[in-house]
């Protein structure tokens, strides 16, 4: 089975519960025979050089990095207490991470 896993980050190092509990996820579904592809957005917080992974993890992963800016911008921040979303949500909704999917 084709699966593909979406990540908040590129789960390498496995440094905190979210990149271990990503890892394992897709160590798991890899044992049962599954194909796995992991498409992550890639921010400034947690950026990672897709070229510095592991080889076992790219033959076992094949992962994909979407770069992104999720940055906190003042103006953005503020205008968005008269609108009805959620402006932390906002910053992690790009294009071009959709159009990628």
């Amino acid at each position: 089975m084709n699966i593909l896993q979406l990540c908040l980050r590129v789960p390498y190092p496995p440094a905190d519960g979210g990149s271990i509990a990503m890892l394992n996820l897709g160590n798991a579904l890899t044992q049962t025979g599954n194909k796995l592809k992991m498409l992550c957005l890639n921010t400034g917080k947690h950026f990672s050089d897709l070229s510095r992974l592991p080889q076992e993890m790219i033959s076992r992963f094949h992962p994909e990095a979407v770069e992104i800016d999720t940055t906190v911008k003042t103006i953005p921040a503020l205008l968005n207490i008269f609108g009805s979303g959620s402006y932390n949500v906002s910053r992690f909704d790009a294009d071009v991470f959709k159009k990628k999917l």
